[in-house]
């Protein structure tokens, strides 16, 4: 919950506050303790999204095309919608993880037959938590998983000598991920 709001947040304007959203006065009622939110945190006034940001501020390209397709994770008035959050979580995480096992596929293809890079990016997909849990909603790892992907291919092809490493790339991605 709250990661999408925080995207349309930073998008829409500029900011890891979610003040305009209406958690202000659900934090002075509840006084720190949330009422069982932990994605939140109420800090010198202001209310921010709890977890890292990392995962936040990558899908704010994504937000910003649901968005244009009406579909978003506040209401006109400013109130939190969970059912926009929801369906932006869960149709970028379906894309992250299809993103992945292609990855997978082209990565075994680096080293392996066309028969072989199949049956691994097929197991990879549907013999781990790939499909079946980090392609229904957007978790912190989710975007690590992609980008640690990333970083092994490159490796990789770099190590086969059919790519230049670079090193500013690799750094990136690295650094994405944490």
């Amino acid at each position: 919950k709250y990661s999408m709001l925080l995207s349309e947040s930073l998008l829409h304007h500029g900011t890891f506050t979610l003040d305009r959203h209406g958690f202000e006065d659900f934090g002075k009622q509840n006084a720190g303790g949330w009422g069982g939110i932990y994605q939140l945190e109420l800090v010198d006034g202001h209310v921010y999204y709890y977890l890292p940001p990392g995962s936040s501020i990558l899908s704010v390209p994504w937000v910003a095309v649901m968005n244009a397709f009406g579909v978003s994770a506040s209401n006109a008035d400013g109130a939190y919608n969970l059912r926009g959050e929801r369906i932006i979580q869960a149709s970028l995480a379906a894309i992250l993880m299809a993103a992945f096992a292609c990855l997978v596929f082209f990565t075994s293809r680096r080293l392996l037959p066309l028969v072989w890079s199949v049956l691994i990016a097929f197991s990879v997909a549907l013999g781990t938590q790939v499909l079946s849990t980090a392609s229904r909603g957007l978790w912190s790892d989710t975007w690590g998983i992609l980008l640690v992907g990333f970083v092994v291919y490159i490796l990789l092809a770099q190590e086969n000598g059919r790519r230049q490493l670079r090193p500013m790339l690799l750094a990136t991605l690295l650094a994405w991920s944490y």
